[in-house]
């Protein structure tokens, strides 16, 4: 009952973390998960309750998985695109500067 209820628990801090986007937090559960499944491997046989549990985790996973592709894609296109746009800015700046002093 207890390993059930710690994986349901993982399962729902990780997609409450995805949602929020709080990426330490989805780090610190998906180690947690580790360190769990890890621990649950070494038993002979899981009861249904915690298979079913791993199934949630198992799909959590895949959710945070997903999203974080998601959000690491579209950082990756707002590096690009400030790094395309980098002099611009610098020269906006500058001029900007430079009329300030005058």
């Amino acid at each position: 009952m207890a390993n059930t209820r710690r994986l349901l628990t993982l399962a729902d801090r990780l997609i409450r973390a995805v949602n929020d986007c709080d990426w330490k937090t989805v780090e610190a559960t998906a180690q947690a998960v580790a360190v769990t499944a890890t621990r649950l491997s070494a038993r002979p046989a899981l009861t249904q309750p915690e298979q079913d549990a791993v199934a949630q985790v198992l799909l959590a996973h895949q959710y945070a998985s997903r999203r974080c592709a998601v959000e690491a894609r579209d950082l990756a296109e707002k590096l690009c695109q400030l790094r395309r746009n980098a002099e611009g800015y610098i020269a906006y700046a500058l001029t900007t500067d430079a009329s300030q002093d005058e």
